[in-house]
């Protein structure tokens, strides 16, 4: 079977699917990796192939940030990588004919290019909140269900309103400039036989559940529930992850969390590639900056996580039963999946903008000493080591490859 896995100059995209990569290429499958330059070291670590999919530099300056409307991700970055990147996977598609092509599900010019040769597209998201199957959910965040009548019209016309609206950058940005039809709800088109939600129900939109090309993974870990042992280290694990914040705030706010860490406990700090260790000016014993963390074994020896909402951090918490202090930002799909978190009882949100160490204090003792807590990360735990991790989203690409029921061109973009 041959698997093409498209993605963008975001490593996030590719790289909650690496360990797919690398188990599909285990099992004797073909698979390449079509993407930017900065794709083809992930290609070679991972032992897969490479095409190049150029891209114009300058391109990912059209995401600012955690405070941009949605509006300005698809106009200044999500629609214009479509533009570029479409001619090129056409031609791949055409000349090489893989068996399936997989991408990120915000990356649209996977389902779009399906849509226009028949061959069969799956996609993974991290949690099920950031795409539109459901036009009256706005940008992912669904109506609990409970709003008054009035309050309710109101929000679906709002939605609907957003959904038309991005259509209509879609059919300026990329439908006329490629001579492709528009699209209706482009938000809401991902695989009609495979999505990779590598979520559990609980964590996610609960009406995705009721979509058949829905399946509920859970992460995707090297060694899968056998790899949750060990006991606790005296620590708490930080890490605010690769989002644009800019620098000072950054900086600040992970000094704002270490001194907030209770006496009783070290700090482990994930640091990232952005900045040095030395920048942070921290000179404290009980605190262990790293630029570079191993952050699975980290994460499951650590007591509590304290991050910034990211999926994978999350994800990864709850599988080994850790509670969270979660300081989101504003964006759509990280603060309703940190309060998906806080609905479920494991964890609590405090306002990056408004904190300090007293309460980042208060709020690790809680998740630390509460039990409640605790019981409530391990119920999650348990549903997200359930879900079938690696083998299951294998399997899942394989069955699509196998039995694709694919699409005549005739049925694409109408």
């Amino acid at each position: 079977m041959f698997f093409a896995f498209l993605t963008s100059p975001f490593p996030s995209h590719l790289g909650q699917m690496a360990l797919a990569v690398v188990e599909l290429v285990r099992r004797d499958h073909r698979v390449e990796i079509w993407g930017d330059e900065s794709s083809r070291q992930t290609a070679e670590k991972l032992g897969a192939g490479f095409r190049l999919v150029p891209l114009e530099n300058g391109l990912t300056k059209g995401v600012t940030g955690y405070n941009q409307r949605p509006q300005d991700y698809y106009a200044g970055f999500a629609f214009p990588l479509v533009t570029q990147q479409l001619p090129r996977v056409l031609e791949l598609c055409e000349k090489l004919s893989p068996d399936v092509i997989h991408a990120n599900s915000r990356i649209y010019t996977a389902v779009i290019a399906s849509r226009l040769t028949g061959i069969p597209c799956s996609n993974h998201c991290c949690s099920g909140l950031s795409f539109g199957l459901i036009p009256e959910d706005l940008f992912g965040i669904p109506l609990n269900g409970d709003e008054p009548p009035r309050k309710r019209q109101i929000m679906i016309a709002m939605n609907r309103a957003f959904h038309t609206e991005i259509d209509g950058l879609f059919e300026r940005i990329v439908a006329k400039p490629l001579n492709i039809a528009p699209v209706e709800n482009i938000l809401g088109i991902v695989s009609e036989r495979c999505v990779l939600t590598l979520s559990c129900p609980e964590l996610s939109n609960p009406r995705l559940a009721a979509f058949p090309q829905t399946v509920f993974t859970g992460p995707l870990m090297a060694g899968g529930p056998s790899r949750v042992t060990g006991g606790e280290s005296e620590y708490c694990y930080v890490s605010l992850g690769t989002w644009p914040l800019d620098t000072q705030t950054t900086i600040s706010l992970y000094r704002t969390i270490i001194a907030g860490i209770p006496r009783k406990y070290r700090a482990i700090v994930g640091l990232g590639s952005r900045f040095d260790p030395a920048e942070l000016g921290i000179q404290d014993k009980r605190v262990t900056i790293l630029k570079y963390a191993p952050q699975e074994a980290l994460i499951r020896n650590a007591a509590a996580i304290v991050c910034h909402g990211g999926c994978q951090t999350i994800h990864e918490a709850l599988y080994f039963g850790k509670p969270l202090v979660i300081l989101p930002p504003s964006l759509a799909e990280p603060l309703e999946l940190s309060r998906n978190v806080v609905r479920a009882g494991a964890g609590i949100i405090l306002d990056y903008r408004s904190a300090v160490s007293d309460n980042v204090r208060q709020a690790v003792e809680t998740v630390l000493f509460d039990e409640s807590f605790r019981r409530s990360a391990e119920s999650l735990s348990r549903s997200l080591q359930k879900a079938g991790g690696l083998d299951l989203a294998a399997k899942s690409l394989e069955r699509l490859a196998v039995n694709p029921i694919r699409p005549t061109r005739q049925q694409t973009m109408e």
